[in-house]
């Protein structure tokens, strides 16, 4: 078993989202403003390391963050733990605890309305990482 470099981490990662976004390699080249045989060769593991500035491009074009990118693309495992939504919606939206309940019901409607679209999804996700 080989040990990935930290350029086929983020290649394997951005072949994996662009194909989950369904879109061409030469339109997302083009979105982030990189040569399309550059992504080509990145997706493909030709490259040891990336550079910070595409790196930044990449994440900007998959709109998160850079930490999430390297998150991720498993090359660092720091995670920032999100604090609970409800702390959003008091903090953040100063909602009171009446409208947090009705949320967190909606969040569980949602949860099982989409039950099976989460499992596939979940499973897709889990199956790309383990090959």
């Amino acid at each position: 078993m080989s040990v990935q470099t930290n350029g086929e981490k983020i290649g394997q990662y951005v072949h994996y989202q662009r194909s989950k976004r369904k879109l061409s390699l030469n339109q997302f080249a083009k979105n982030i403003k990189v040569d399309p045989s550059f992504l080509q060769r990145l997706e493909v593991g030709k490259y040891q390391g990336v550079g910070l500035n595409v790196l930044e491009k990449i994440a900007k074009g998959f709109d998160m963050s850079l930490e999430d990118l390297l998150r991720k693309s498993r090359i660092t495992s720091y995670q920032h733990q999100l604090p609970k939504i409800e702390f959003y919606l008091r903090e953040m939206y100063q909602f009171p605890d009446g409208a947090i309940n009705e949320c967190r019901s909606f969040i569980s409607f949602l949860q099982n309305q989409y039950k099976k679209e989460i499992g596939l999804l979940k499973k897709q996700h889990d199956g790309y990482w383990k090959k």
